[in-house]
């Protein structure tokens, strides 16, 4: 894929929001630091899932 170079769901990791483990997937498979990374949400517990992740989010 051009842009896509991961694809990591709720079907992908043991505990979903607001646990962090999706953003902590998603940081894993793209080799970034989670503390490099920014959130884009629109629901609290992604809002909380991002924070516990150690990641800046925008909700």
């Amino acid at each position: 894929a051009r842009y896509l170079t991961a694809l990591v769901s709720g079907e992908t990791v043991p505990h979903g929001k607001p646990a962090p483990d999706i953003f902590l997937k998603a940081a894993q498979e793209l080799h970034i630091d989670p503390a490099h990374c920014l959130v884009i949400e629109d629901a609290v517990a992604g809002v909380e899932a991002a924070h516990a992740a150690g990641m800046r989010c925008i909700s």
